[in-house]
């Protein structure tokens, strides 16, 4: 789907420029490539395979497009997709590890004295903003549209949360936790929390950014303090 059209699906629908990397000649003289410029080749290969399913679920539907299909317009084997995603659904969902990976970045480098729910709501708001960017409302409707159609979507979103929730539980009791059950008991509400304010997003922008504020607001005092020592201790 195309740029901001979602918090967790595709982050955009053109061919994204790679910085500062440049290509070095064979280290062998064989012709073979280096490791730097194999790896540009196969982002360029997904990104391509990225901008040829969002172009075919914008024009025809979800259920509409056929692996094939998307391997054609990218003009590749159908194998080659499998390379690079495991299923229909998985292009759907693209920016899941991305968004994934920020998650756990949002928690385990927070600034000193931060608490999880600090770091979490400062992450969750970055996704829900983009999910809202104006510039892109047709894109979410047709996002949350093709969700609702689509069993095999709903199931890869579940999937994908449940995800996000062990991630973010991971992070929280990889700080030393040891038996203690609130890591994944916080994961649990954080992660409920984000889920309904994303799915208010695709009726009423403005509903979710209030519910958004309120569910935090109405979370305990504890809930806010925990994890801010071993931030304070731990992070610089």
């Amino acid at each position: 789907m195309e740029a901001g059209a979602r918090a967790h699906g595709r982050a955009g629908g053109g061919r994204q420029e790679r910085d500062g990397m440049q290509e070095q000649a064979p280290a062998d003289g064989r012709g073979r490539a280096e490791p730097g410029l194999r790896a540009r080749k196969k982002e360029r290969t997904r990104q391509a395979l990225s901008d040829a399913a969002t172009e075919l679920f914008a024009a025809r539907g979800f259920e509409a497009v056929t692996v094939a299909d998307i391997a054609a317009s990218a003009d590749v084997a159908v194998g080659t997709v499998f390379n690079y995603f495991r299923s229909k659904e998985e292009l759907f969902f693209d920016r899941a590890d991305a968004v994934e990976q920020s998650l756990v970045a949002a928690i385990v480098e927070r600034k000193a004295g931060a608490g999880i729910v600090a770091a979490f709501r400062e992450w969750h708001e970055g996704e829900l903003e983009f999910l809202l960017d104006a510039r892109a409302e047709a894109a979410t409707r047709r996002y949350f549209a093709a969700i609702a159609a689509s069993r095999g979507l709903q199931a890869a979103e579940r999937g994908m949360y449940r995800r996000l929730q062990d991630a973010l539980a991971g992070a929280v009791r990889a700080e030393g936790a040891g038996d203690d059950p609130m890591p994944d008991l916080l994961a649990a509400v954080l992660l409920a929390l984000h889920r309904t304010v994303v799915d208010l997003a695709g009726g009423d922008p403005g509903r979710a950014r209030r519910a958004s504020a309120g569910a935090f607001d109405a979370l305990s005092a504890s809930a806010h303090a925990y994890g801010a020592d071993h931030a304070a201790g731990a992070v610089s």
